[in-house]
C-alpha cells in the first residue's frame, strides 16, 4: 500500500528448547548473542515460534527477515 516504506521482521529466541529449534540447538547457548539473516539456507529448520505466528507449516525465511538467539 505504500511501496516507499520498507519494513523487516526480526524474532528473538531466549532459551528456547534445542529439540524444538534447530536455531537454538546450532546458535546457542553462547554469551552474548548471535544474529541471522534468515534466507533460503534455513529452509527445513525447527524455528520455536512458527507453531505460534503460523497457521501451516512455513519456512523460517517466509516467516521472518531475521532472528537473534540469545
Amino acid at each position: 500500500m505504500i511501496p516507499e516504506f520498507r519494513i523487516f521482521t526480526i524474532s528473538q529466541l531466549i532459551d528456547e528448547n534445542p529439540e524444538k529449534c534447530d536455531f537454538t540447538a546450532v546458535f546457542g547457548p553462547v554469551n552474548g548473542s548471535v544474529v541471522i539473516d534468515c534466507d533460503r539456507r534455513f529452509d527445513g529448520w525447527k524455528f520455536a515460534h512458527a507453531s505460534i505466528i503460523a497457521i501451516q507449516s512455513t519456512e523460517t525465511c517466509d516467516l521472518v527477515d531475521g532472528i537473534i538467539v540469545y
